[in-house]
């Protein structure tokens, strides 16, 4: 069996790069690739206990730094010889942890590409730029999620290899009844129309664009409801916004949630104005849900699964509020099956997991 230690910032429910991480985590054959976590921060909603129940470990370091990069040889060298493979997430993971975990036994190091941008800002891209040439031939394999976010690696491997975050489409596909019930417990009447994101309170998700696109479709449309499922820094700015535009009676901040299946039920539309995305999961299970979904065009046209997506530009919140409007008038028929459409893609998660699970044994 082979013992993978998987390294990012958090295993928050929130977080979309460990979210891809345990969709493969439950599909994958755990007689033949066990999973553990290595991270630097804890939160309200964890995978921790889900990953124990499926025979994981989660180990928590400090950041690292100047003073710190002891504790990351420490925990290597108390665990020698455990894990045959170091699989790094964040960008300038690999770099730091690699050589670290070479030298107490770990055999393979894989760097993760999830977003098309290796970074945030202007200095986070050039120093990430420089790691990624530092790290290149100290990394065995590099992955991307998509296409676009190969583009994050710029070119310096010689070879990158897709993984998409698929999903599984059986567990998001449209349930009437899941729709009837999470309405109820939200309070929101059958025949109202709904408006759904999925993401993390941060500036990439770019809320701020999404909360002005609904107050003036809110205007046209006096019924209409946004949910927003997610938490992260800028919670309490978006909340004073809503409040500033007058809509904070018909948006509800629901918080990180594992339910977001019954969630998608719920939704007539789904929105993703993100300034850039690799291959968000949230719009792939939307779209599993039989839901219309309006995506920035930033966001790669790989994510079109079920042809059911629109990219609009980032220019104008009237036009998204145009496009809301004309999602809400007619409703989509949600009953209509897409499992083809993902396999088609290599997006559903079992075929997907089988290509994993020989990119281990190989290494």
């Amino acid at each position: 069996m082979r013992r993978v230690l998987h390294f990012m910032a958090d295993i928050q429910v929130s977080s979309g790069m460990a979210a891809v991480v345990m969709n493969y985590y439950r599909h994958i054959d755990r007689s033949r690739v066990q999973f553990d976590f290595l991270y630097f921060e804890d939160g309200p909603l964890s995978y921790e206990q889900e990953i124990r129940s499926l025979g994981g470990r989660t180990f928590r370091i400090p950041r690292p730094g100047p003073l710190s990069m002891g504790n990351i040889h420490a925990f290597f060298r108390a665990h020698q010889g455990e894990f045959q493979i170091l699989h790094c997430h964040p960008i300038w993971s690999a770099a730091v942890l690699g050589p670290v975990a070479r030298r107490y036994g770990v055999q393979a190091v894989f760097l993760h590409s999830h977003s098309e941008k290796p970074g945030e800002s202007g200095a986070s891209i050039l120093r990430n730029r420089l790691i990624l040439y530092l790290s290149a031939a100290r990394v065995d394999t590099f992955l991307a999620c998509s296409h676009a976010a190969e583009t994050a690696l710029m070119g310096i491997p010689s070879s990158v290899y897709i993984l998409p975050n698929a999903i599984d489409t059986h567990a998001f596909s449209f349930d009437s009844t899941a729709r009837r019930l999470c309405r109820s417990q939200l309070g929101i009447a059958p025949e109202t129309p709904v408006i759904g994101h999925v993401g993390r309170m941060v500036e990439v998700k770019n809320h701020r664009f999404l909360l002005k696109a609904f107050s003036i479709c809110h205007r046209a449309v006096p019924a209409a409801q946004l949910l927003l499922i997610g938490d992260g820094p800028l919670e309490q700015m978006l909340r004073t916004q809503a409040a500033d535009l007058g809509i904070q009676g018909s948006v509800h901040f629901l918080g990180s949630r594992r339910d977001t299946r019954l969630l998608y039920a719920a939704m007539d539309v789904f929105a993703m104005p993100s300034l850039y995305e690799g291959l968000s999961m949230a719009l792939l299970e939307a779209q599993a849900s039989g839901l219309p979904c309006l995506a920035s065009d930033t966001v790669s046209p790989e994510s079109n699964v079920t042809n059911r997506m629109v990219r609009l530009p980032l220019e104008q919140p009237k036009d998204w509020a145009a496009a809301f409007e004309k999602q809400l008038k007619a409703p989509a028929d949600r009953t209509r099956d897409v499992t083809e459409a993902f396999a088609r893609r290599n997006l559903d998660i079992h075929t997907a997991v089988r290509q994993l699970t020989e990119l281990y044994e190989r290494n």
